[in-house]
């Protein structure tokens, strides 16, 4: 019989604190940005330009590199019924969250050396949009029952 700190319901909440920290900080530096850093600077912005289109190549490379590995990953460790381990279910979720994470910081941080939300608010939108519709529902997880019936 396996301990309930390692049952799936136990792992699939889990994963769910972790879907949500990473939002939390990333909608907590977003607000930061837009409410006090940008509004309050003193000392005039030197603009970087190159990396705007940096901010959207990463957008552009980095989201679907990391879906794709989150699929293999997926894919990999489907079993006969097709459903996933929650081993595989995690592991490719937070694959594809950091990579969001890493698009979506990467532009809030162009946009603070900026001045300016426009246009690299764009691909932190669709970071974000990508890691709130990928919620950890789990309703591809083989849940079994314990123990094993016969």
């Amino acid at each position: 019989m396996k301990s309930p700190s390692t049952s799936s319901p136990v792992r699939l909440t889990i994963l769910r604190i972790i879907w949500a920290a990473l939002l939390i900080g990333e909608g907590t530096f977003l607000i930061l940005i837009i409410r006090v850093l940008i509004p309050n600077r003193t000392v005039p912005s030197q603009p970087q330009p190159l990396l705007i289109p940096i901010s959207f190549a990463m957008c552009f490379t980095t989201i679907p590199i990391t879906f794709f590995i989150r699929r293999l990953i997926f894919n990999k460790a489907r079993q006969k019924a097709g459903a996933l381990t929650i081993a595989a279910y995690t592991t490719g979720n937070i694959i594809f969250w950091a990579g969001c994470d890493g698009v979506a910081f990467f532009g809030m941080v162009v946009a603070l050396l900026n001045a300016s939300l426009w246009p690299t608010i764009i691909c932190v939108a669709v970071a974000m949009a990508l890691q709130v519709i990928t919620f950890p529902t789990g309703m591809s997880i083989d849940t079994p029952t314990y123990p094993p019936a016969d």
